[in-house]
């Protein structure tokens, strides 16, 4: 029995400081939305119905408009990306630096614990 859309159970979304992170279509969706609405991703399957009567010459400007909204989304996304890496690697440091205080709290006890050992023995 062939798989259907409805059977096909959701994925989990992966979280990231409590926060959802999108997916790969709503990343594409929010991008280009900016740039060239006709082209998110619920718009492609009509995008031909507008144009029907259009010219070769007004195909081939279209076109031409829609490979530099592409240009500009790879630029965007290269943008985005490098803010979410950003945002990243502050969290490492965080967590770093927080699993170093836990850790310097447990040896400052442990340590005080031991002269207080030796001081009694």
């Amino acid at each position: 029995m062939p798989k259907t859309k409805s059977s096909k159970a959701p994925r989990k979304r992966v979280l990231f400081q409590g926060k959802a992170l999108p997916t790969g279509q709503e990343i594409y969706d929010r991008l280009m939305s900016k740039i060239e609405p006709e082209l998110v991703l619920k718009n492609l399957k009509k995008l031909d119905a507008p144009y029907k009567k259009e010219t070769k010459a007004q195909r081939k400007k279209r076109y031409a408009r829609y490979g530099k909204a592409f240009k500009e989304y790879r630029t965007q996304y290269k943008v985005w990306l490098s803010r979410v890496n950003l945002a990243i690697a502050a969290y490492k440091r965080a967590v770093v630096k927080a699993s170093e205080k836990v850790s310097k709290t447990k040896e400052d006890a442990a340590l005080a614990e031991l002269e207080k050992q030796m001081k009694a023995a």
